[in-house]
């Protein structure tokens, strides 16, 4: 994100900082907006800017926040080659 740049070292120290401040997130399942993310430094896309994307992520996001709540899944972890990770409640 910081390769080309001439001040990468601080950059990257910057949103280091952002990122682990217990005092801006508290925890780390907190949302983190755009806004505060660019202001950190970090090099933000919009997904809102890629309508296409936009579909593919929030399809995505449904099709595992069902599974999440129609099963005893908890966790799912899975590659780009479709090897797949399930932790279940007992």
């Amino acid at each position: 994100m910081f390769r080309d740049s001439s001040r990468a070292e601080q950059q990257a120290a910057k949103a280091v900082r952002y990122l682990s401040s217990r005092n801006e997130h508290f925890a780390h399942e907190r949302h983190i907006a755009i806004e505060g993310a660019r202001t950190a430094g970090l090099q933000i896309v919009a997904l809102e800017d890629h309508p296409s994307l936009q579909d593919l992520v929030v399809t995505l996001h449904h099709a595992y926040t069902h599974t999440l709540q129609q099963t005893n899944a908890i966790k799912i972890i899975e590659n780009h080659e479709g090897m797949r990770v399930v932790n279940n409640t007992r």
